[in-house]
């Protein structure tokens, strides 16, 4: 028998095991890739609307980094004027916001509100997010701000400044009120606070804050 015609099968049995081990190689290399993108996350805003009352000062507009915080990331978050102008009614901002790897926690992009010349009805403008790194952009990027004017507005108190209940009531309601005006939407946070009682021990801490 020739001894030549021995060589070719093994010489093509080596190929197709070369080309096996290539391909498969190729195929490891991208699901490692698409597991570190996935594992890094996205970041997104809260939500694609928000609102503030004129007078609130600082407008919270949340940032998550979601389902992932392998390796440092960023992203730059900025505003965009509508029918709300920057440098009157709000503001302008432009800055980069960052996470550690293994960080995920919420971030915040903090517009300064103007109630320097009070107005009625609404006026809007927008907190974008743009040129992330480390981690792509998720569901929201843009989040449309509506300030509601506080012409007329009026004020919001607490009815008394203190209040007592009986260990064993059950829970007290705190009365808020609004006074000398009623012209457009009216908001505010509010939050419990430990003195001689403790959160936990002798009551459940609750608290409120508007984000968006």
């Amino acid at each position: 028998m020739n001894p030549h015609l021995k060589a070719f099968p093994a010489i093509s049995l080596s190929l197709i095991s070369l080309a096996l081990i290539f391909f498969g190689a190729t195929l490891s290399g991208g699901a490692v890739a698409n597991a570190a993108v996935t594992s890094a996350g996205t970041i997104s805003m809260y939500s694609a609307t928000a609102g503030t009352v004129q007078n609130l000062g600082v407008k919270r507009i949340a940032v998550n980094r979601l389902g992932g915080s392998l390796g440092a990331a960023g992203v730059r978050c900025s505003t965009a004027n509508n029918t709300a102008v920057a440098g009157k009614d709000y503001t302008a901002i432009s800055r980069v916001i960052t996470w550690a790897s293994g960080d995920a926690t919420e971030k915040w992009c903090d517009v300064a509100i103007s109630d320097a010349t009070p107005f009625t009805g609404q006026k809007t403008f927008y907190v974008k997010l743009s040129g992330p790194t480390g981690a792509p952009l998720g569901t929201y990027t843009t989040t449309k701000v509506t300030i509601y004017g506080n012409y007329g507005a009026g004020l919001v108190s607490l009815s008394a400044p203190t209040y007592t209940v009986a260990q064993n009531a059950g829970s007290v309601t705190i009365s808020v009120n609004r006074y000398g005006g009623s012209a457009g939407m009216a908001s505010l946070n509010y939050a419990t606070a430990n003195s001689t009682a403790i959160a936990g021990t002798d009551y459940t801490s609750t608290r409120h804050a508007r984000v968006g």
